[in-house]
């Protein structure tokens, strides 16, 4: 069902979270409506089913085989926290941060995520999928085999990130803002060209 998160067993289903030892496991979680302060914490092979994280404020989490389906994760702050073999579907993250953060084998489908800032992030093996990634911060971005099929990435930024390799011709790329260390080695259709030409300092004759 999802490409990297192996949900191998949950046992329970809850609209609270209980931990053992600064560890979460083994649960699906549904309509949370208490308010927690999550610091330092493992969650691990669980299933977020339509949850609301407007009361749940995180710090330095590992999310470790973990899916978030048809949530709301806008605003919320995961800097310096670690993604590990996750998967977002259809779920909102306007305005996530994910500033200085590790995201490995994570999946990103139909989810809206415009806003979001992944600067100084690390981000290998994830793949983005029929998502708005539109405004986007990706400044000093560590990316390593990353794809984007079919995701709106207008007004988005990228600053001194590697993009070699990076296929981008099934992307909406309008207004991109692209520095030529980032732009080196980005794959993009000859249509996109025309939106990219003008960084090269070359002018089109009407």
């Amino acid at each position: 069902m999802y490409k990297y998160a192996k949900i191998d067993k949950y046992n329970r289903e809850m609209n609270t979270l209980e931990w053992i030892d600064n560890n979460y496991s083994d649960g699906i979680i549904k309509d949370v409506s208490d308010v927690y302060y999550i610091d330092d914490v493992l969650i691990s092979n669980t299933i977020f089913d339509s949850v609301d994280f407007s009361n749940i404020k995180f710090d330095k989490t590992e999310f470790r085989d973990v899916v978030f389906i048809n949530s709301d994760l806008s605003n919320k702050n995961f800097d310096k926290s670690l993604f590990n073999r996750c998967s977002f579907i259809n779920c909102k993250l306007v305005g996530v941060s994910f500033i200085d953060a590790s995201l490995k084998y994570v999946e990103m489908n139909s989810c809206e995520c415009r806003y979001m800032n992944l600067s100084n992030a690390t981000i290998f093996n994830s793949i983005f999928n029929d998502s708005n990634m539109s405004d986007n911060n990706f400044i000093e971005t560590n990316i390593k085999k990353i794809e984007f099929n079919n995701v709106n990435l207008s007004n988005t930024e990228f600053y001194n990130t590697n993009l070699k390799g990076v296929d981008v011709s099934s992307c909406k790329i309008t207004n991109l803002l692209i520095d030529k260390v980032s732009l080196k080695g980005l794959i993009i259709d000859q249509f996109q060209s025309v939106e990219l030409i003008g960084l090269l300092g070359v002018e089109i004759k009407q």
